[in-house]
């Protein structure tokens, strides 16, 4: 009974391991595609997951300028 729990327990803590933002992002992009307004004709949709992280790193990796002369 006791290997039985902890096979259990091993294999759902494996499971978290699955969850990433990445598949948060595509859960989130396909539900906005699936309750798409139909009388709106261009609905904004999300980039794929790979073009957001590339902007995002591009907006991360310039520096801010500052105000102050």
């Amino acid at each position: 009974m006791k290997y039985i729990l902890c096979g259990a327990f091993l294999s759902c803590l494996a499971g978290c391991g699955v969850i990433s933002a990445e598949s948060i992002f595509e859960g989130i992009r396909s539900q906005q595609k699936i309750n798409a307004d139909p009388n709106n004709p261009k609905p904004p949709i999300w980039p794929p997951y790979d073009q957001y992280q590339k902007e995002r790193e591009k907006h991360t990796s310039t520096p801010a300028k500052s105000a102050a002369p």
